[in-house]
């Protein structure tokens, strides 16, 4: 049996983290299979949960300066390295780029292959900044494969990196699926880390050119994040307090999903929204900006609604004439279900032991 090693920096929330998770556990049949998280201690509360053996090398990275950040990284490398000496695994997975970079330079002069994964565009995504977007260009073509979500993430790849990169979506698990129940539409729903890409302002703008076109609607976001302050204030600036709710993070999101008449989902760009899958799976129609990583999933008109970014007007107007048209509603739900078949878990663990076993 194969060994392989997950670096992740934790398997608290976040997109990365759960698809780790869902990997890993229906994985584990196939190899001996172990995490390293290179964030976080022992014993710290854990979001998704593996069955795999789990080593912490508790160097959660609190940047005061760049030379800090790049000493950081020279400790995880060594960190890692001995970590992987002890092991002694056939492959390592990563899943971050920060995680990327160091476990390429951490096995280098080895045996072990490494396979690195991006789960956002490099093109517009600037979390990491300008030191870790240059070793990405530089550092992926020394890997054994990059895997991406998209084709437009492996053109990138390949043109401005130099790499094997290939598309491996995220896989969608199987939900019950639910028929509309009711022509009324009043439940509206976001989920998302509370941050600047995600658009969560302007979703707040467009809930109040709704409020103004006197639409019933109530709108409740679920995430948690950097701007709950600001985004709180804008709220309340707006005089949305009755109809727009920021609810935090809770265990039963999927149920609230499910409960829901509209998903909406205003991101400047996205690698893989597993949360428009999600809405797809369990019948929820979708409204959206036209951006990266969105428009991979939905065809406007066909499995969802997609409006040109940026068209706060435009959109809510999609949402007042979906909200008023049931039958539409339903043929896009039935459309947006079907089309998820594509990334069902069985064919998605299918490309990922075809690449693990070449």
């Amino acid at each position: 049996m194969k060994k392989l090693v997950f670096v992740i920096n934790s398997l608290k929330m976040g997109g990365a983290e759960r698809v780790a998770s869902i990997l890993a556990t229906n994985l584990s049949s196939q190899y001996d299979l172990s995490f390293v998280l290179m964030g976080g201690g022992d014993g710290e509360q854990l979001t998704y949960t593996v069955p795999n053996d789990v080593f912490y090398l508790n160097l959660e990275e609190v940047s005061v300066s760049p030379v800090h950040s790049i000493l950081m990284a020279f400790k995880k490398i060594f960190y890692l390295r001995a970590v992987l000496n002890s092991i002694k695994p056939d492959a390592v997975v990563s899943f971050s780029l920060k995680e990327n970079c160091i476990s390429i330079v951490a096995t280098w002069l080895s045996s072990i292959k490494v396979y690195v994964c991006e789960h956002t565009h490099p093109a517009y995504s600037k979390k990491f900044g300008a030191f870790w977007n240059r070793l990405r260009v530089y550092l992926y073509r020394y890997s054994d494969g990059v895997v991406v979500l998209t084709p437009d993430i492996e053109n990138w790849m390949n043109r401005h990196c130099k790499c094997l990169a290939r598309v491996i979506a995220n896989p969608v698990e199987s939900l019950p699926f639910r028929k509309i129940q009711s022509k009324v539409c009043h439940e509206l729903i976001a989920i998302g880390r509370l941050s600047h890409e995600k658009g969560f302002r302007r979703l707040i703008d467009v809930a109040g050119v709704l409020d103004s076109m006197d639409i019933e609607f109530r709108l409740n976001i679920f995430g948690e994040g950097a701007e709950f302050k600001e985004l709180t204030r804008h709220i309340n600036d707006l005089n949305l307090a009755g109809k727009v709710k920021l609810m935090g993070v809770v265990d039963d999101v999927e149920e609230r999903l499910r409960k829901s008449d509209l998903l909406l989902c205003t991101s400047l760009y996205e690698g893989f929204p597993m949360v428009i899958c999600e809405a797809m799976s369990v019948g929820v129609p979708v409204v959206a900006f036209n951006v990266p990583g969105v428009r991979d999933l939905i065809r406007d008109n066909d499995n969802g609604v997609l409006v040109e970014d940026g068209n706060l007007i435009g959109l809510a107007t999609q949402v007042s004439v979906l909200m008023g048209d049931y039958k539409r509603r339903e043929r896009l739900v039935l459309a947006g279900n079907q089309s998820m078949e594509e990334y069902s878990l069985d064919k998605v663990l299918a490309c990922w032991v075809s690449l693990l076993d070449e």
